[in-house]
């Protein structure tokens, strides 16, 4: 997810965002991550932590069924 509760406020995952929070939907605790695309871009994005959140829908990405066809 792109954003994350950090004391009460809400803030976009960035390099200088704080590595801990809470997650907007469900309260359960995340941590900021970080990806490099293919084209050496970093993306920044939070993920819940082990164990927390199983059931926010925040925390899976939708499954397109019909892609492709």
């Amino acid at each position: 997810m792109k954003k994350a509760r950090v004391n009460g406020k809400v803030v976009a995952a960035s390099p200088d965002a704080p590595e801990m929070g809470y997650c907007p939907d469900c309260g359960g605790r995340v941590k900021i991550r970080h990806r490099t695309n293919m084209d050496g871009a970093v993306t920044y994005f939070y993920r819940h932590m082990r164990g927390e959140g199983k059931t926010c829908p925040r925390r899976y990405r939708p499954t397109c069924i019909n892609a492709g066809s």
